[in-house]
């Protein structure tokens, strides 16, 4: 009796560490480097188009189909290298883009940034959850007209840098999508993983559009309207409740968890997990979301490949 009871808890022990195991490397997959060439990789004098890609958890490519991954597999000739990280806000981006350093000029680069700062706008909560992990300083607007502001000024340094340090000879500025169905519900969520929201999450996440698109033009890059793209599509779809963006924490905190099993698991797709016909987990691209996303910026990266 007592030897199968060592063996019970050895078993125990196994899975509970197997677990674990399992849970860390998720958030490794989740916080971690993109799973794209890094910088080290690019080396001064290589005849292949750089493209150069700056953003969140839309372009990381884990918790999101990773759309950058499948225009690389279009153009074989084309390196791409992909600095995003996941629940970055354009404060972080920005950062990380003055950080950067390449051994030679990009001839692309695809700014892809502004859901995060959509969502901190949400509720005081979401605002301390970026703040507190160094997306945001520790002076970030409350309201949603200040965050729109900085998303503004953030971007605009961004164009700037990435054609003044970095030397681009283009810039794409790509509009965020929007959330779950595209649209808002008749009351703002309650009891979400950040609260009690004081701001329709499509009304923000459209303000932010508005601003990515006022930046390009004003900053001559082309422009690219994701947001716009994934509306039109999305208002064809029949409108089901469920759909509604309301940032609970089951439906958030499912959904992401088990994205990056896609990495793992055969068979399993973005568009198998997906909540939304767009959007697998109301926030990031499936793989129809990331189709649109490619087949818009193909044309762009062709004319470096040809």
């Amino acid at each position: 009796m007592k030897v199968s009871s060592k063996k019970s808890r050895r078993l125990a022990a196994a899975i509970a560490v197997g677990a674990l195991g399992c849970f860390l490397h998720t958030l490794e997959s989740i916080y971690g480097p993109a799973p794209v060439d890094g910088p080290s990789s690019v080396h001064h004098g290589s005849p292949r188009p750089l493209v150069v890609a700056l953003g969140d958890s839309l372009t990381h490519g884990v918790v999101s189909h990773p759309w950058l991954a499948d225009l690389a597999s279009r153009f074989k000739r084309v390196k791409f290298l992909n600095t995003a990280r996941c629940a970055h806000t354009s404060h972080a981006v920005l950062g990380t883009a003055r950080s950067l350093t390449l051994h030679k000029p990009p001839d692309l680069v695809l700014i892809l940034v502004g859901t995060n700062d959509a969502i901190s706008a949400l509720s005081p909560m979401s605002r301390k959850f970026y703040v507190d992990r160094g997306h945001l300083p520790a002076d970030a607007p409350t309201a949603l007209r200040g965050t729109l502001a900085a998303y503004e000024r953030n971007l605009g340094a961004l164009v700037t840098h990435a054609r003044r340090a970095l030397r681009a000879k283009k810039v794409v500025v790509i509009s965020p999508p929007p959330f779950g169905n595209g649209r808002s519900a008749r009351a703002l969520p309650t009891g979400s993983i950040w609260g009690d929201l004081v701001v329709q999450p499509n009304v923000a996440a459209r303000l932010v559009a508005r601003r990515a698109a006022l930046v390009a033009r004003r900053r001559g890059a082309v422009y690219v309207d994701l947001h716009a793209a994934l509306s039109r599509q999305l208002a064809r779809e029949p409108l089901r409740e469920a759909e509604y963006f309301n940032a609970s924490a089951w439906q958030l905190g499912r959904q992401i968890l088990r994205a990056p099993l896609v990495r793992f698991v055969p068979g399993l797709t973005f568009n198998r997990l997906s909540s939304t016909p767009y959007l697998h987990d109301h926030l990031h691209l499936n793989g129809r979301g990331a189709q649109l996303l490619v087949d818009a910026l193909a044309p762009l990266v062709a004319r470096l490949a040809s």
